[in-house]
């Protein structure tokens, strides 16, 4: 991408920006964000460039949170609060089925060493629920430049 994502201009606000306040939407009323972003409180992470399923790991077991932990990928705008409070009302944590993130993870929560998001996801059990046809534009990501000009232009 050549820069953080996280920084990328979304509606005239980072992309981060946007993500904490449609977490804040869904009743998040503390969001963590992992890694590094300069000008926003941060956990870094404890093994960078391990993987983001070792981080999250991490996260889960160093700020263990009774109510669970709902991820969500920074590159992902087109999610809403409508599609994130469907995997929140699943009692056991949940996913969507071919998408690895978001994600919402339940306690116990116990040290994993698995770099991906879908290994953590078997590790704890997590199951995945059916996205519904119509929200397939909304989990859309992006990993280049190339992707994020065609996204905006749209």
């Amino acid at each position: 991408m050549g820069q953080n994502k996280a920084m990328l201009d979304y509606h005239g606000q980072p992309l981060i920006s946007h993500m904490m306040a449609l977490l804040q939407q869904v009743g998040i009323t503390r969001p963590l964000i992992s890694g590094t972003v300069h000008g926003y409180d941060c956990l870094p992470d404890h093994t960078s460039f391990q993987g983001p399923g070792i981080a999250m790991a991490n996260i889960m077991t160093s700020y263990p949170a009774p109510a669970g932990y709902l991820f969500v990928p920074v590159d992902m705008p087109l999610l809403n609060a409508e599609l994130l409070q469907r995997l929140l009302h699943q009692p056991g944590g949940s996913y969507f089925q071919g998408y690895p993130l978001p994600a919402y993870f339940v306690p116990p929560y116990r040290p994993a060493h698995v770099p991906s998001v879908r290994d953590l996801l078997a590790l704890y059990a997590v199951l995945p629920i059916a996205l519904p046809g119509d929200y397939t534009n909304l989990m859309r990501n992006f990993n280049t430049s190339e992707e994020w000009q065609e996204f905006l232009q749209s």
